[in-house]
């Protein structure tokens, strides 16, 4: 399958043997077996639906051979292989697709999961080398080790991520972004993401049935703030939504409007919301990239004053404003949150 940004190819087994940057002439794969599903046992001591221990990797079945492969889909617009795979009593469905504009790899799971105490993994071993990999967290990123030098590295062989996690080099990287699966480990150049678990603490029959989730893997130029990876992994967390309108609505507005804007693309709209004492609205953002410097708000609507205040919307510190915003100063990773009260 292929569009105007990148080509990918499988093999009679249905694993990826290519995943090829047509615009950078970069291929991401380093080896011929991309987004290779691996099953671990997982059997941490104590209280397993919180625990992973690093001897889950001693023992582990890879998902070499498909059960079926189809196209699913193809059209001008989107073309998609349905890749079917089969582990002891759960069956594992993957929809791999690209759109005629997309710059990424979408891939859609659908699981009949009835494991215990295992572990479901889908593995890229990237053609990228970097000593440290970036993850996302709670109003910014951390970074970590891709290596086992140390036993503080050792420690840090599973990590959580939000929405991404990116392996970059000086000008060139991959960013992989979900939607609901927040376990990676990253080693070298093998980056793993974890799809499933089945602990038995302190439920025996945690996560069995069905479950259905998406990832994407995203090749970029640059660093992970130049590809603009957190605009990416926001827009597929929080879809635009599309309403029909009534034929007996009508409104003055024109055909585009935005009602909150912001300067630069490191900083992010948090939330928007009325405020709890119902005094004005509070809106809150965040700096996301680790950068520092003056960032402005434009509104899209009347206000008479904003304030900046604290997370529990307590404190007024008056922001100087403009007829349509303000500006202020942001550290990074810095949360800001303002009061703005209506005229």
């Amino acid at each position: 399958i292929e569009n105007r940004f990148l080509r990918v190819q499988w093999d009679a087994d249905g694993l990826l043997t290519s995943i090829f940057d047509k615009e950078n002439d970069r291929e991401l794969l380093s080896t011929p077996d991309g987004n290779l599903l691996c099953v671990f046992q997982d059997k941490p001591i104590h209280e397993s639906a919180w625990n992973m221990e690093l001897n889950y990797r001693k023992k582990c079945w890879e998902l070499r051979q498909a059960e079926s492969i189809a196209i699913a889909e193809n059209s001008p617009e989107r073309a998609c292989v349905r890749m079917v795979r089969r582990f002891n009593k759960s069956v594992i469905t993957q929809d791999i697709s690209l759109c005629a504009d997309d710059r990424f790899v979408h891939f859609d799971v659908s699981a009949d999961w009835q494991e215990t105490e295992k572990t479901l993994k889908a593995a890229f071993r990237l053609n990228i080398r970097s000593v440290r990999a970036t993850y996302e967290i709670a109003h910014g990123s951390c970074e970590r080790p891709t290596h086992m030098n140390t036993l503080y590295d050792r420690a840090k062989f599973e990590n959580c991520a939000h929405k991404w996690v990116d392996l970059s080099e000086g000008d060139y990287g991959v960013s992989l972004i979900n939607e609901s699966k927040y376990g990676h480990d990253i080693e070298n150049n093998l980056l793993r993401i974890t799809l499933l678990r089945s602990p038995i603490c302190p439920d025996r029959t945690a996560d069995h049935g069905q479950h259905s989730f998406s990832y994407r893997l995203y090749p970029h130029t640059g660093t992970w703030q130049q590809a603009k990876t957190v605009r990416m992994a926001n827009e597929f967390n929080c879809p635009l939504a599309v309403l029909p309108l009534q034929t007996n609505q009508c409104g003055d507005l024109s055909d585009t409007h935005s009602f909150i804007a912001v300067s630069d693309e490191c900083l992010v709209l948090d939330a928007f919301k009325a405020a709890e004492d119902g005094k004005g609205l509070i809106l809150r953002v965040y700096e996301a990239h680790g950068t520092r410097g003056n960032r402005t708000v434009t509104l899209g609507f009347p206000f008479a004053d904003v304030y900046e205040c604290d997370l529990m919307e307590d404190g007024m510190t008056a922001v100087q404003t403009t007829e349509n915003g303000f500006t202020f100063f942001c550290t990074p990773n810095e949360v800001k949150t303002f009061r703005i009260l209506l005229k």
